[in-house]
């Protein structure tokens, strides 16, 4: 029965493929000595023969004599740099893989003689020239400065694990502010994929160190990278805490003894979901599911296998609409864009090798849901079907497009904050001799609250681009409680009966907030005071604009001024703006007419304040 080459016959042959580089190595060295010589020789010959010319001359060719001498050795020195490199790291790896399996060969009984061999590889280079050696001690200083570079990493990375192993056991998985700044990188060079630099540079550290961040800054321009974002965060935390768990598991069927005064092995919650994302829509959620899907990667680089997709992709997937009979600003379109169904909740369950979607929240690590799902969910006092023991271990809390809540209901968000790390109602299967002692103590928050905000300098009223005289008025209050209550008085005795008097038609009334809509409804259907209500705006004709509190959105105060051109058929002098504000709307202020004006306008003796935009026409 024939036999194929044994493992000693594949190492010899790597040997003798080692050795025979090596061979032609030195021979390109001898080659490229020889050219040299020559390029010498011919280099005296001509300064020789310049020697006759005058000096302006002479001193011309030799400069150019040594700059194509020079030129020539550097670029032949080059070619030999980098061709020798690359066949002495395949060597070094070839020669790495030889050793190791000689002594398996010696094992064997199969090993052979190396020695000549070696005196051979260590008698080409003596016949190599001054800049051979010259080269030889340049390789020999690289090598060495290639091992120490090896030192310092190995001691690096034995450094890291074991600040990592203690952060472990206190629970603290990306505190250190480095860990996951190395997995954003292997992310990166795993997935092929650019990481979003420029809200990593704002955010990262903040993250890292698990602050409670509050970022003002989000836009549909830089929306998607924020995504990204906190989906690498969340990743980051889930693995890295199920990696600490399985290690421990391990540890535990092996038979390690637990020491009951020690919390090494206190690594889990009360219940499994360490992540809870909010999304306002099922398009947000989507496209969160989307990128959690392209940043995993199995240890081979391949895509993780994402169970009941199919499913996912047919719930959650755009919905055709009827296209808009007109055109709908940016931000509207990227806000309501694909599915927005705003009653959705899902579990992922999160492994290495594989993404579980529709898992039982119980039996997940990530939960998307919006805030009316996870409500009805939660359910209310006195409901028999209600639960929230899943909120009872999230660790991390990420709540997207805040903003787009507020149009929503808001309480939906507060029911939720009111019902997170709550004691369970059941134990779910437990291990409560694992759960970490802060569950049990009641969660609390010790690193700190970070918010980012970038004070406007100019401000929406700049953009404001008619003539129109803007009146901004200050209501007096005492608290923010009672700002409701002094905002809808100052309305009804001063803003009304001057608006009575004059035209009160064309008048549009801008009132962001939906508890304040309804009771002005109302108060004009108790005065029999004629009105039409609308909840999106594309008007003409408008004379008068009172803003009952200022928008929410900046551009929304400029959009509006605009459309007051339309309906000046009798002249600038009809259009009016008026707008209310308290001493508790700075944030708003300040994003309309600019920082340093809204510090003047809170604490002015003056409470009415007028501005004029535009040129005459």
């Amino acid at each position: 029965m024939a036999r194929g080459r044994g493992r000693g016959g594949r190492r010899r042959e790597d040997r003798q493929k080692a050795k025979q580089r090596q061979i032609n190595r030195a021979l390109k060295l001898s080659e490229i000595n020889s050219k040299a010589r020559y390029q010498q020789e011919e280099y005296l010959r001509r300064r020789q023969q310049a020697e006759s010319e005058s000096e302006d001359e002479r001193q011309t060719a030799y400069d150019l004599l040594v700059t194509s001498l020079q030129s020539n050795r550097d670029q032949s020195s080059s070619e030999e740099i980098s061709e020798s490199e690359e066949e002495e790291d395949s060597v070094q790896e070839e020669e790495g893989d030889i050793e190791s399996d000689e002594d398996i060969e010696e094992e064997e009984g199969d090993a052979e003689d190396v020695s000549t061999d070696n005196e051979e590889e260590e008698a080409i280079p003596e016949e190599t020239t001054l800049m051979g050696k010259k080269r030889k001690e340049e390789d020999d200083g690289q090598d060495q400065i290639l091992e120490q570079r090896k030192i310092k990493k190995k001691f690096k990375g034995t450094k890291q694990q074991e600040d990592r192993e203690e952060q472990e056991k206190e629970g603290q998985w990306s505190s250190d502010g480095e860990s996951e700044g190395d997995d954003l990188e292997e992310e990166k060079s795993t997935t092929g994929k650019e990481v979003p630099n420029s809200s990593i540079a704002v955010n990262k550290d903040s993250i890292n160190k698990m602050n409670d961040l509050y970022y003002s800054e989000r836009t549909h321009q830089n929306g998607e990278e924020l995504r990204k974002l906190y989906c690498l965060h969340a990743l980051n935390h889930v693995l890295k805490t199920r990696s600490v768990v399985t290690r421990h598991n391990t540890k535990l069927k092996l038979g390690a003894e637990v020491d009951p005064d020690s919390d090494e092995y206190q690594d889990q919650g009360l219940t499994r979901p360490k992540v809870l994302l909010v999304v306002p829509f099922r398009e947000a959620a989507l496209r969160t599911v989307h990128i959690i899907t392209q940043l995993m990667r199995r240890p081979d680089g391949k895509p993780v296998e994402v169970m009941n997709k199919k499913r996912f992709q047919d719930e959650y997937s755009e919905i055709e609409h009827a296209p808009p009979k007109v055109p709908l600003p940016e931000d509207f379109e990227a806000t309501f864009a694909g599915n927005i169904d705003d009653h959705f909740r899902i579990g992922l369950a999160v492994s290495r090798r594989n993404i579980r979607l529709y898992s039982p929240f119980y039996l997940s690590d990530i939960i998307i849901a919006s805030p009316l799902g996870l409500r009805t969910v939660i359910g209310a006092e006195g409901e028999k079907d209600r639960d929230y023991d899943f909120l009872s271990s999230i660790e991390v809390l990420i709540l997207d497009q805040a903003d787009t809540y507020l149009m929503q209901n808001w309480e939906h968000i507060q029911h939720l904050m009111q019902h997170m790390h709550l004691q369970p109602k059941e134990t779910h299967e437990t291990d409560f001799s694992r759960v970490r002692m802060w569950y049990l103590n009641g969660c609390q928050h010790y690193s700190g609250k970070v918010q980012v905000s970038n004070p406007p300098t100019r401000g929406t009223i700049c953009q404001v681009a008619l003539q129109l005289p803007q009146v901004f008025r200050r209501v007096e209050c005492s608290s923010f409680t009672q700002a409701a209550d002094a905002r809808f008085n100052f309305f009804v005795s001063q803003i009304l009966p001057q608006i009575k008097d004059g035209n009160m038609q064309r008048t549009l009334f801008f009132i962001p907030s939906y508890f304040d809509f309804v009771r002005i409804r109302n108060y004009f259907r108790q005065e029999d005071i004629t009105f039409a209500q609308i909840c999106e705006y594309r008007i003409k004709g408008i004379r008068s604009l009172v803003f009952y509190e200022l928008p929410l959105f900046p551009h929304f105060y400029s959009e509006l001024c605009n459309m007051l051109e339309a309906g000046g058929e009798e002249g600038v002098s009809d259009r009016t703006c008026t707008v209310l504000y308290t001493k508790y709307d700075a944030q708003r202020l300040a994003a309309v007419v600019g920082a340093s004006r809204c510090g003047h306008m809170i604490t002015s003796g003056k409470s009415v304040h007028m501005f004029v935009t535009g040129e005459q026409g």
